[in-house]
């Protein structure tokens, strides 16, 4: 077997315990020590008592209207449910409210066939997947009330052909936009029922379907092909969708007077067009760039995606988020016996039978049957995955609690799981995590929440302007992402969007669209390198393959567009990081400072291998940067570059050391007594310019330091092709024991606005300290002089009320959000917006020139107008005034609101009566919320 993979689990056998284990020995297998963070999972489970068994505060990923105040369920029989959302219901931020569904006012449901009595031929059965579409920009003032004009759209299912059929409806709401908001009717409208067919297409009817904010574009995925479908594109047949799989398929409307109707929808095209489709590639920013799965390949004009379900669209389509996991815990290695990839036992208290595990030995029945009593097949429904306008059509798995889990144990009972993965106390369940419901099958919907727990969404920015619903993660763009098993996050985009990032490792599993093309007829397995390797839907050869990380970064020379004005971005990236020796891909989202991370065992180690760069590589003001939780105190390697630097850690002595290509120590620095304690988290950054070069821990500058011209810290295109490696031995140099996660590449300059971005790749935000600030963490690393103090000080000059002399990157490693700008620590002051942006926008003043601002110029680039060129999106107008100007930052909220305004909804400023807004009009906030 070879060492640097896990063995393949094979029989189980039943021990009394209650556990299924394999029958090698795990001894001879190193398993990791438990993390040091291990967060309450699953995110919702039967046996967790009050709250409906969620663990978190969770706002449901409902289908919405414009201003993401009327939701609907997306799918459900006999009746069809909406509810009245509001951040109104909150007395403090939605990440920091009480665990349980949040955000819900109220809710009413209608009878199907009160609103879809008859089609235009035959009954209705019931209304299958439905989503909303409006008309309008938002609600209307009706007397004191709230009116929307609503279609509601989705599938006829079960009447044996492809439908789509549509109805109207107004929806009253009484004490609009204020806590005491509710639903006071929801009407149809007469003579609005629609229904189209869409002809020649074998499907019989549609789920997850998204309409954009336009009325134009409607995106979904097929609940099942009945036959064979062919894509034809003018030159001939590109792909063949076989009968039984799900593709993702869009249908766009031409005529801009017609938004709503399901009739102008009669010509279905699978997602991989979407970016050959010069119809939607430049109006829609996820159809901007060719998409790319997450190693990097190109997935061609009408590929099926494999995998891709529950997809859900922007409003303004600009990013798709969708679920491309189909990995399973179970699997059979001789098509007979069940095993498990990771021992498991069963996890309800309340089992009288051991969850029916011991059935898994049960030979007299089939092996599809045994299995899908806990997981079944076509359950893709994890690996939470971005694509679009901000990731450069590169497909990007997210590495949070949305993906707290790789395989499919769903929502009934008997699935709830105990799987062992640690080297922990058994008797004190440090060796194993609980894990369940990454569906709902089985048990009812979270009460007020979506049917099954599969769904995805996020409000967006719509309610930017409520501290309670405002994003907190110290990033620039930042949505809350909802999935309906009980999770919400944040999720901030900044380090896809930024195309100077060469590596963003956050430790989770590359894959490839291609991989399982011989072993998975309906193409729903997406090609996980997680170490496993699949021979068919129920069958495997256990983890006998090398482990891939992702690389996340997307600003690759891969991101060309169909259009012609946006050239190939600078790098050539590593297409993933190899794992070598005794490493995995976590199966859970622990491990990790957020999310999961990696164990190395002191010889393990992860190699990234970069390709020769392009003309024009920078050699200078390169940031390395790395987390790490160290479980030993004797000097080891932490990382490499390709030109020989190595950075190596000396916890008991704290102490970063510098060696070079030949292992001769160039520089010692000392850190304050504690920083790198054993189980505990440190981000270890350094930051190259041109003639000096800085350590940075958690975020604070600790030490600069003058290097020669030809210093091994700097790095020259001719150390390409090159290796980057984190841990394994470095001559006689012990890699690191512990975990490790979010290594990153990036380019970064030596200026003062960017003093803030090194602190947020620290996962940190900078704060002022009071002089009677009296904290430990923040103390001990506070800087109160040397280069980064006088960037600092230099860049709050002009808000001289936030200069305090003493500043620090803030973080909170131990929380699974992180360090919040909603709860800084006290006596500290916020330095974030001073620091990115020290001229406030004012309303009724031009925004001011921001092209030689250097934090905005990490995203947005001259010869890139897909990510917004620099005058284009920064540039000075004259006589537009900020009120006016269609530019938004990505923080900012829609700039109109519709309907009744009761008084303070933007804040004190705003006038004390309520504000009642004649039809077709609209208030911009921004007259409130930016300064006079």
């Amino acid at each position: 077997m070879d060492k640097n993979v896990l063995p393949a689990m094979l029989a189980f056998a039943a021990v009394a315990c209650g556990a299924l284990v394999p029958t090698t020995d795990l001894a001879a297998q190193p398993l990791p020590e438990p993390p040091t963070n291990v967060h309450e999972l699953p995110p919702v489970s039967n046996f967790r008592a009050g709250a409906d068994g969620l663990a978190y505060p969770h706002f449901p990923p409902f289908r919405t209207s414009f201003d993401g105040r009327i939701g609907l369920r997306v799918n459900g029989r006999g009746q069809v449910h909406f509810f009245l959302l509001g951040p109104e219901e909150f007395t403090g931020h939605l990440l920091e409210a009480p665990r349980g569904v949040r955000g819900v006012l109220d809710r009413m449901s209608l009878p199907t066939a009160d609103l879809f009595p008859y089609a235009n031929s035959g009954s209705m059965s019931h209304f299958g997947a439905r989503t909303i579409c409006e008309k309008s920009g938002g609600p209307r003032a009706c007397g004191d009330d709230d009116c929307y004009d609503l279609t509601l759209i989705g599938d006829r299912d079960g009447n044996g052909s492809t439908s789509l059929v549509s109805r109207d409806v107004r929806v009253r709401i009484r004490n609009p936009k204020t806590g005491s908001a509710e639903i006071a009717d929801i009407v149809p409208v007469p003579g609005t029922l629609t229904q189209a067919i869409v002809e020649g297409f074998p499907d019989s009817g549609f789920v997850e379907p998204n309409v954009t904010s336009d009325g134009r574009l409607f995106l979904l995925k097929s609940s099942s092909l009945s036959a064979d479908w062919t894509w034809n594109e003018p030159g001939g047949a590109i792909d063949v969708y076989p009968r039984g799989s799900r593709p993702v398929l869009y249908f766009y409307n031409d005529d801009p007077s017609s938004a709503c109707d399901v009739t102008r929808w009669t010509e279905p095209r699978p997602l991989s067009h979407a970016p050959f489709d010069s119809r939607i590639n430049r109006k829609y920013g996820f159809a901007r760039y060719e998409f790319r799965d997450v190693e990097g390949n190109a997935i061609a004009n009408g590929e099926q995606i494999r995998g891709s379900a529950y997809p859900w669209l922007s409003p303004e389509g600009e990013m798709l988020l969708l679920e491309l996991g189909g990995e399973m815990l179970f699997y059979s290695a001789d098509g007979i016996g069940v095993s498990s990839r990771y021992p498991v036992s069963c996890g309800d208290p309340r089992s009288s039978d051991n969850c029916g595990l011991d059935d898994l030995l049960d030979t007299g029945k089939s092996l599809s049957g045994r299995i899908q009593r806990y997981e079944r097949a076509r359950n893709v429904n994890r690996a939470v995955t971005a694509v679009g306008l901000w990731t450069h059509g590169k497909f990007v798995e997210l590495d949070n609690m949305l993906n707290y889990m790789d395989y499919a144990p769903n929502g009934a009972d008997r699935q709830h799981l105990d799987i062992h993965i640690y080297d922990g106390d058994p008797q004190a369940g440090t060796d194993s995590v609980l894990i369940a419901h990454n569906k709902q099958l089985g048990s009812g919907p979270i009460p007020d929440g979506v049917d099954e727990g599969a769904q995805l969404g996020s409000p967006v920015n719509v309610w930017n302007y409520s501290p309670q619903m405002a994003p907190v993660t110290p990033r620039d763009i930042v949505w809350q992402v909802s999935k309906g098993n009980g999770i919400t996050v944040e999720v901030p985009f900044d380090d896809y969007v930024d195309p100077h990032v060469f590596i963003n490792a956050p430790m989770n599993t590359s894959s490839s669209n291609l991989k399982y093309r011989a072993v998975d007829a309906l193409r729903e397995m997406q090609g996980f390198n997680n170490g496993f390797r699949r021979t068919g839907v129920y069958t495997g050869d256990g983890f006998v393959q090398q482990v891939r990380f992702q690389n996340a970064a997307t600003g690759d020379s891969g991101a060309a567009s169909r259009d012609p004005a946006i050239g190939p971005f600078r790098f050539n990236v590593p297409a993933y990081g190899q794992g070598r020796g005794d490493i995995r891909i976590e199966p859970v989202a622990l491990g990790g400072v957020r999310g999961k991370g990696a164990w190395l065992d002191g010889s393990a180690k992860i190699v990234f291998r970069a390709p020769s760069q392009r003309s024009g590589w920078s050699e200078s003001r390169w940031l390395y940067g790395i987390f790490v939780d160290s479980r030993k105190g004797g000097r080891q390697h932490l990382f490499s570059t390709p030109n020989g630097l190595s950075v190596d850690m000396f916890p008991s002595a704290n102490q970063i050391i510098f060696r070079d290509g030949d292992g001769v120590d160039l520089h010692f620095v000392d850190l304050p007594r504690g920083v790198l304690s054993r189980k505990k988290w440190a981000h270890i950054a350094v930051h190259v310019g041109k003639t000096k070069a800085r350590l940075l821990v958690n975020g604070n500058m600790v030490d600069e330091w003058t290097i020669g011209e030809n210093s091994a810290f700097l790095l020259p295109g001719s150390a390409f092709p090159g290796t980057f490696s984190i841990g394994g031995d470095s001559g006689a140099m012990p890699g690191v024991t512990g975990w490790v996660d979010d290594f990153k590449v990036v380019q970064v300059g030596f200026f003062g606005e960017e003093m803030e971005l090194l602190c947020n790749h620290a996962r940190g935000t900078l704060v002022g300290l009071d002089p009677d600030y009296a904290g430990r963490d923040l103390e001990r690393l506070a800087m109160t002089g040397g280069r980064m103090h006088q960037l600092i000080e230099r860049r709050l000059a002009a808000a001289p009320a936030l200069m305090r002399g003493r500043y620090a990157c803030y973080t909170d490693y131990a929380s699974m959000n992180g360090a919040l700008l909603s709860s800084l620590p006290r006596r500290t002051v916020s330095l974030r917006s001073a620091l990115l942006q020290p001229r406030t926008l004012s309303a009724y003043v031009e925004r001011p020139d921001e092209t030689a601002n250097r934090f905005c110029l990490s995203c947005h680039v001259d010869d890139h107008p897909g990510t917004l060129d620099v005058d284009t999106a920064l540039g000075f107008r004259p006589g537009v005034f900020a009120l006016d100007d269609p530019r938004r930052q990505p923080d900012q909220p829609q700039p109109h609101v519709y309907g009744v305004i009761p008084s303070g909804l933007f804040g004190g400023d705003q006038p004390s009566s309520t504000i009642f807004l004649p039809d077709g009009t609209a208030l911009n906030p921004d007259e409130y919320l930016l300064a006079p």
